[in-house]
């Protein structure tokens, strides 16, 4: 079967037609790193939750492992409690959405072929731009994703019930931009130190920056929040976290 395979190969002239595209994909694509790794795990993961969630015969099963469904009634106290509850192992969900862990109950061989062609090409892209920037684009993806749907319905049918915060709010203060701003600069100053002792001096910085937004949100943005859970959650997640983005920004994209 071999030397058939073999003789086609050689009557149709394949080999420098393959030697041409590893070389142009060589050349172009392999420019940071050499071994697609992030991406090769994710392959991994995806065919792995997809064969579970095919094997549940359920595009339900791994997400009921981990959502707590909300009550809803505002005159229980227990209700409440369930409601504002922080579950940090939500942020899985989001993962699930972005890889998608249900094509093989769809259709299986297709959905095959159609993971190997992503990951083939998020592996061209790894090697090309290294690991840290892979990340910070399955990120802006993730957000993209979650946004767009959004945006589309208040484009295309008038639907803003999703912004009825950016219809009616007072459109204060433009926060985001500055303390990305301030993370990004940060980050550019620090990796263009050569002292050791400054460096480290501006990596405290960035940190204590970090602490700073989210107690000035404890303090102002959430100071009305009567459980602690949230309103922990919320004041480490709100400006500290678009502080953290724009330093992740800075890694990414300044030079």
């Amino acid at each position: 079967m071999y030397a058939a395979a073999n003789s086609i190969a050689h009557k149709l002239n394949i080999y420098p037609i393959l030697n041409n595209i590893l070389y142009f994909i060589n050349s172009n694509f392999i420019k940071t790193r050499k071994y697609p790794i992030i991406s090769i795990i994710l392959f991994i993961i995806v065919v792995v939750l997809n064969s579970i969630q095919y094997h549940k015969d359920d595009s339900n099963y791994l997400q009921k492992k981990i959502i707590i469904q909300p009550k809803f009634d505002p005159d229980d106290v227990e209700d409440k409690k369930t409601v504002n509850t922080v579950h940090k192992s939500n942020i899985l969900l989001f993962f699930y959405n972005l890889i998608s862990i249900n094509g093989f109950i769809s259709n299986t061989p297709a959905y095959i072929l159609y993971y190997m062609l992503t990951y083939f090409c998020l592996s061209l892209i790894e090697m090309n731009i290294g690991y840290l920037s892979l990340l910070f684009l399955l990120f802006i993806d993730n957000m993209f994703s979650l946004f767009w749907d959004q945006f589309q319905d208040a484009i295309c049918i008038n639907n803003i019930s999703f912004a009825v915060g950016i219809g009616r709010s007072a459109f204060c203060c433009g926060s985001f931009i500055l303390f990305m701003s301030l993370g990004f600069v940060l980050y550019i100053i620090q990796n263009n130190l050569h002292n050791i002792y400054l460096r480290l001096l501006v990596i405290f910085i960035i940190i204590f920056m970090y602490f700073i937004c989210a107690l000035v949100d404890r303090y102002t943005q959430y100071n009305d929040v009567k459980d602690s859970s949230e309103r922990n959650c919320k004041m480490f997640t709100w400006h500290g976290a678009n502080f953290i983005f724009g330093v992740f920004c800075a890694a990414v994209l300044s030079k």
